[in-house]
Protein backbone atom coordinates (compact mmCIF):
# COMPACT_ATOMS: atom_id res chain seq x y z
CA UNK A 1 0.00 0.00 0.00
CA UNK A 2 2.82 2.41 0.81
CA UNK A 3 3.82 3.40 -2.74
CA UNK A 4 0.21 4.09 -3.73
CA UNK A 5 -1.25 5.53 -0.52
CA UNK A 6 1.68 6.57 1.67
CA UNK A 7 -0.31 8.60 4.22
CA UNK A 8 -2.99 5.96 4.76
CA UNK A 9 -0.34 3.26 5.02
CA UNK A 10 1.59 5.27 7.59
CA UNK A 11 -1.55 5.78 9.67
CA UNK A 12 -2.32 2.05 9.62
CA UNK A 13 1.29 1.31 10.61
CA UNK A 14 1.18 3.78 13.48
CA UNK A 15 -2.15 2.45 14.76
CA UNK A 16 -1.36 -1.26 14.46
CA UNK A 17 2.37 -1.73 14.83
CA UNK A 18 4.12 1.33 16.26
CA UNK A 19 1.72 1.46 19.22
CA UNK A 20 2.43 -2.17 20.14
CA UNK A 21 6.18 -2.39 19.37
CA UNK A 22 8.10 0.62 20.69
CA UNK A 23 11.41 -0.92 19.55
CA UNK A 24 10.20 -1.32 15.96
CA UNK A 25 10.87 1.01 13.04
CA UNK A 26 9.52 4.53 13.47
CA UNK A 27 7.73 4.42 10.10
CA UNK A 28 6.43 1.82 7.68
CA UNK A 29 8.71 3.43 5.13
CA UNK A 30 11.73 2.54 7.26
CA UNK A 31 10.68 -1.05 7.96
CA UNK A 32 12.39 -4.02 6.35
CA UNK A 33 10.50 -6.17 3.87
CA UNK A 34 9.07 -9.22 5.67
CA UNK A 35 10.76 -12.58 5.16
CA UNK A 36 8.56 -15.63 4.63
CA UNK A 37 9.00 -18.69 6.82
CA UNK A 38 9.12 -21.36 4.13
CA UNK A 39 8.58 -24.13 6.68
CA UNK A 40 4.99 -22.90 7.03
CA UNK A 41 4.18 -23.36 3.32
CA UNK A 42 1.69 -26.17 2.72
CA UNK A 43 2.95 -27.85 -0.46
CA UNK A 44 -0.24 -29.86 -0.97
CA UNK A 45 -2.34 -26.70 -0.73
CA UNK A 46 0.03 -24.88 -3.12
CA UNK A 47 -0.39 -27.66 -5.71
CA UNK A 48 -4.17 -27.65 -5.28
CA UNK A 49 -4.28 -23.86 -5.76
CA UNK A 50 -2.08 -24.10 -8.87
CA UNK A 51 -4.53 -26.65 -10.30
CA UNK A 52 -7.48 -24.42 -9.39
CA UNK A 53 -5.87 -21.40 -11.06
CA UNK A 54 -5.20 -23.45 -14.20
CA UNK A 55 -8.82 -24.64 -14.34
CA UNK A 56 -10.02 -21.03 -14.03
CA UNK A 57 -7.60 -19.92 -16.78
CA UNK A 58 -8.84 -22.66 -19.11
CA UNK A 59 -12.48 -21.83 -18.35
CA UNK A 60 -11.95 -18.15 -19.08
CA UNK A 61 -10.07 -18.92 -22.27
CA UNK A 62 -12.85 -21.25 -23.45
CA UNK A 63 -15.49 -18.62 -22.66
CA UNK A 64 -13.48 -15.94 -24.53
CA UNK A 65 -13.15 -18.16 -27.61
CA UNK A 66 -16.79 -19.23 -27.59
CA UNK A 67 -19.08 -17.76 -30.23
CA UNK A 68 -22.20 -18.77 -28.32
CA UNK A 69 -24.22 -15.68 -27.27
CA UNK A 70 -24.80 -16.87 -23.71
CA UNK A 71 -21.16 -17.83 -23.13
CA UNK A 72 -20.46 -14.71 -21.08
CA UNK A 73 -23.24 -15.68 -18.66
CA UNK A 74 -22.19 -19.32 -18.33
CA UNK A 75 -22.67 -20.81 -14.87
CA UNK A 76 -19.86 -22.81 -13.37
CA UNK A 77 -19.93 -25.04 -10.35
CA UNK A 78 -17.64 -26.97 -8.08
CA UNK A 79 -18.36 -29.33 -5.26
CA UNK A 80 -15.84 -30.18 -2.61
CA UNK A 81 -16.04 -32.11 0.61
CA UNK A 82 -16.43 -29.04 2.78
CA UNK A 83 -19.09 -27.00 0.97
CA UNK A 84 -20.59 -26.50 -2.48
CA UNK A 85 -19.65 -23.46 -4.54
CA UNK A 86 -21.40 -21.69 -7.41
CA UNK A 87 -20.63 -18.58 -9.42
Amino acid sequence: MAPIMPFVTERVWQDLFAATDPDGPESVHLASWPVADESLIDQQLSRAMATTRRIVELGRAARAESTHEGAADAQTGCSCRRRPWRS
